[in-house]
């Protein structure tokens, strides 16, 4: 880790300039002040803040990230987070990236600025299977514990682990349910394919199509996103290129709530025309104008169980690792047995 004596000799400075420079004192001259600080930057310099109170060896700080805080899977798991770090004297540091690549990163360097012990973070979803922030934790050599999902490359590296919900069982028991429905001709609305929970769910779901020896229809699959929009993007795709279905199997509860948006629109009945399943069981899952057919995640567990991971880490109980939760099938009133879909002309 890059020291104020790193950045003194790159620069042939003072340990005492460079302090001063960073702190923007009067006395250090403008031009040197940006050597200083552009070096900082080069060599990943963190400034710490709470160095005093880091004398006894802990700043009882957590670091949490999401993508947004306002919705109730996140704000769920940060329950469990904040009631078991309460519970062991840790504060916790909560700060949201708006989905925004360089906000997540900037949060990231601000909680290290704060001394945070670990760091729990549900991951934005990348176009690329990396993250750089698992090269920014290593280098400081901070606990990273992934929530919900993970980037691909992140079992590379020492100090992390994740904890995440069995999106591979959850999926193939909820594309069972329509199958055992007499459902044989479903669509399948994806998530973004560099998610590892998104992997997980499309391979659920293609197990329990052999299981039950139905084709895996290429032409089916569409890729919708992680919202709402995303569904009625993917709903009004499949309806455009007529890919014959009785029934949908939604990446989660936000797509599927727009799946079922535009086939209201285009005179199709759910149920009773077509059943459609979400996956995640949040707020609007039972509240929504036809009660969703889904599977329950452990929302409030899960951030308790990732706390618990990396505090056994901590104690030297266990490395971090890799824990998978439990899921439940939830059927409600947007799924039934299958009938003959009568389109409106």
């Amino acid at each position: 880790m890059a020291t104020l004596k790193h950045i003194a000799q790159s620069l042939n400075l003072s340990v005492m300039a460079v302090s001063k420079a960073l702190r923007d004192a009067p006395d250090i001259g403008a031009a040197t002040k940006e050597r200083v600080r552009k070096e900082a930057k080069r060599l990943g310099y963190v400034p710490n803040h709470l160095a005093r109170s880091l004398r006894g060896g802990s700043s009882q700080l957590l670091g949490v990230l999401f993508p947004t805080i306002n919705d109730s899977y996140a704000s769920n798991i940060l329950s469990g987070i904040e009631q078991e770090a309460t519970a062991r004297g840790y504060h916790v540091l909560v700060s949201s990236s708006h989905h925004n690549p360089a906000l997540e990163m900037d949060s990231v360097v601000k909680m290290l600025e704060r001394q945070v012990e670990a760091l729990f973070v549900l991951p934005l979803v990348r176009l690329q299977h990396r993250s750089p922030l698992l090269d920014l934790a290593a280098q400081h050599k901070l606990p990273l514990i992934f929530l919900h999902h993970y980037p691909a490359d992140a079992a590379q590296y020492e100090n992390v682990g994740w904890v995440i919900d069995d999106a591979l069982k959850g999926s193939e028991m909820v594309t069972r349910h329509l199958i055992e429905a007499g459902h044989k001709e479903l669509l399948y609305f994806s998530g973004p394919p560099t998610a590892s929970a998104s992997s997980d769910h499309m391979t659920g779901h293609n197990r329990a199509l052999k299981a039950a020896r139905l084709p895996i229809r290429t032409e089916a699959f569409f890729l919708a996103g992680v919202d709402i929009d995303g569904g009625k993007q993917a709903m009004v795709r499949a309806l455009a290129e007529k890919v014959p279905f009785t029934g949908i199997v939604c990446v989660n509860d936000a797509v599927a709530m727009g799946a079922i948006h535009i086939l209201k629109q285009h005179g199709y009945k759910v149920p009773q025309d077509v059943s459609v399943v979400g996956y995640g069981d949040g707020v609007m899952a039972a509240h929504a104008f036809v009660p969703l057919t889904t599977v329950r995640q452990p929302q409030v567990d899960l951030g308790r169980a990732a706390f618990n991971l990396w505090f056994q880490s901590k104690k030297g109980e266990e490395k971090l690792r890799t824990k998978i939760l439990p899921v439940e099938l939830i059927v409600r009133e947007s799924s039934a047995a299958v009938e003959k879909i009568n389109a409106p002309s």
